[in-house]
């Protein structure tokens, strides 16, 4: 019972310390604090807003892989929604890859987890649709040659 009121009393004082990483621009630092809270916290009510916040945070390190997997997390979490949806769509466009075939490949797979004709509803953002067409959806299930 200790170790549960110990993690209660660190919750407010954990979540100042990511807000002040985030005022700070420490965004390396920023997303190993988010995944430690996520692991100590997984059910807690601001995880989906950490959820977000770390994937903002990879987006502005650029690092394409991780970032694309926070995304792909933000879109189940908050699937339904609109930031849902815009999180979707980074997750299938911030896929990385050497080459189109894999990209095409991993970005048809993620699709196809998320619904994507739910995740885009509407005719005006069919610009977006583009990140992976029916085509690339194809060309995934295919033989490499």
């Amino acid at each position: 019972m200790a170790g549960a009121a110990r993690r209660a009393a660190i919750l407010p004082h954990m979540l100042k310390l990511i807000d002040g990483l985030q005022a700070l621009s420490r965004n390396k630092e920023l997303s190993a604090a988010i995944r430690q809270f996520h692991a100590r916290y997984p059910a807690a009510p601001q995880a989906n807003d950490l959820a977000v916040r770390l994937a903002d945070a990879l987006l502005q390190l650029e690092d394409r892989k991780a970032a694309a997997e926070a995304c792909a997390d933000v879109w189940k979490r908050l699937g339904g929604s609109e930031i849902g949806r815009q999180y979707g769509v980074r997750a299938v466009r911030g896929v990385p890859g050497s080459s189109w075939r894999p990209r095409q490949a991993t970005a048809a797979a993620r699709t196809s987890v998320m619904n994507w004709f739910r995740l885009i509803p509407s005719r005006s953002d069919a610009r977006v649709r583009s990140a992976c067409n029916v085509r690339g959806i194809r060309s995934s299930r295919r033989p490499l040659w």
